[in-house]
């Protein structure tokens, strides 16, 4: 079961509390996919949009109405050869834990960008 809608929420004229650069973690595939994304914070969703190899434009939707915990996650607790990488680096790695034990996990390019969207989240 999918956590995220594959629809735009409908956005009024309010900023985003933060924007910026994500990694997201596709789980409706059966491979390991990290989508580059431009990820904007409408409490109490996230819109995340990317474009695929295609030119196609794709975006999701993660809504954190049942959104239990964010947290960090140790490098060493990523899946070594399936982690994210962020232009060359490997990305840090945060993860929104939903009702019945769902995980959805996304990456910023450095610990302080991640720190920033756990706390902004929170």
């Amino acid at each position: 079961m999918s956590l995220c809608a594959s629809h735009f929420v409908p956005l009024t004229a309010a900023q985003p509390t933060r924007e910026g650069t994500l990694l997201f973690l596709d789980q409706d595939t059966p491979m390991v996919l990290w989508h580059r994304c431009a990820a904007s914070l409408y409490p109490p969703t996230i819109l995340l949009t990317w474009s695929a190899l295609s030119g196609q434009s794709f975006s999701r939707t993660l809504s954190l109405v049942n959104c239990s915990d964010v947290r960090s996650v140790a490098a060493n607790k990523v899946d070594e050869g399936h982690g994210p990488n962020l232009d060359g680096s490997s990305a840090h790695v945060f993860e929104l834990e939903f009702e019945g034990d769902k995980i959805q996990r996304l990456a910023a390019a450095t610990a302080k960008e991640r720190g920033g969207w756990v706390s902004a989240i929170w």
